[in-house]
This record gives structure tokens, C-alpha cells and sequence, in this order.
């Protein structure tokens, strides 16, 4: 579906093991820490470690089949 299709496109910073480096959000591990920059869409469940002026919006997505 076109969800998965960008769900897979979805490249994300995140800290790894003392490193900073690039992955596909569906390669993230558990203890990654993800790095991102104001307006940037966040698509998976976490915890905000830090923040300055932060907003969420939750929704959910219904696929249609």
C-alpha cells in the first residue's frame, strides 16, 4: 500500500552505539535514539528524551481495502 511503500522510504538520524548514523525507520532497534528537527513527521512510538517547544499530534490511519 502506499502507507508501506513510505513508511520503507522513511530515512531517520538516530544514535547507535555512541554513533550517529541514517537508517530506515523500519530498521530501528530498540535502544536507538532518534534525532529530529522541528516539523519533521515521526512515525513510531518512543520516549522524548529531551525537547524546547514541543508539540505531538496523534492520529490514527485507517487503510481502506
Amino acid at each position: 500500500t502506499k502507507l508501506e511503500k513510505d513508511h520503507d522510504d522513511n530515512w531517520v538520524k538516530v544514535r547507535r552505539d555512541g554513533e550517529i548514523l541514517e537508517t530506515m525507520e523500519k530498521c530501528l532497534m530498540v535502544g536507538d535514539i532518534v534525532i529530529f528537527k522541528a516539523d519533521e513527521l515521526i512515525r513510531i512510538d518512543g520516549i522524548i528524551l529531551s525537547a524546547n517547544d514541543f508539540y505531538v499530534s496523534e492520529s490514527q490511519t485507517i487503510l481502506k481495502q
